[in-house]
């Protein structure tokens, strides 16, 4: 699949780069595509809103999530961690040291829905609907292969652990 947004072209395009550096000169890289990352310590990003979601739920605010039927690749911060751990310190790593780290690919309905059931009286609307047209799921398979590496998070384990730190911080 190709990008379709500048952002993207010019992610793939440093990751060529790389490789051309790697093939001529031998210079290490690793490239990790992480995917719709959440969770403690998240402060800023592409998708920032789930975040703002997690916090407002979880503080009494009220959430509204558009695109409910839209399908993310939902990566808790922990896997995200764990995924650059297990490339920074991989004893060989293959030819093409591309990875993709996808996370547990649910809608967004059911992350409302999650919120809705851990946070009773919690003020969720959920509008249905398709925001972008296409977000494939992100397989695994390279990452698991070549550096041992496998999500441990599912999206409940993660959002809940989310709220449960919003809500400590904010002594609740």
């Amino acid at each position: 699949c190709w990008p379709v947004r500048v952002y993207g072209m010019l992610k793939q395009f440093n990751e060529n780069l790389a490789e051309h550096y790697f093939r001529q000169f031998r210079v290490e890289h690793i490239a990790v595509r992480p995917s719709s990352v959440y969770g403690p310590g998240r402060l800023r990003g592409n998708l920032q809103y789930i975040q703002d979601w997690l916090k407002a739920a979880a503080l009494g605010g009220a959430v509204h999530i558009p695109g409910g039927d839209e399908m993310d690749n939902w990566s808790y911060v922990e896997d995200v961690a764990g995924a650059l751990f297990a490339g920074i310190t991989a004893s060989r790593l293959p030819e093409r040291r591309i990875f993709n780290i996808g996370g547990d690919y649910r809608s967004r309905r059911e992350f409302g829905e999650y919120l809705m059931k851990i946070l009773p009286g919690a003020k969720v609307t959920i509008a249905p609907g398709r925001e972008v047209q296409y977000r494939p799921r992100q397989i695994n398979e390279n990452i698991a292969q070549h550096l041992g590496f496998t999500p441990q998070w599912s999206l409940e384990r993660g959002v809940l652990a989310t709220v449960n730190w919003y809500r400590s911080n904010a002594g609740l």
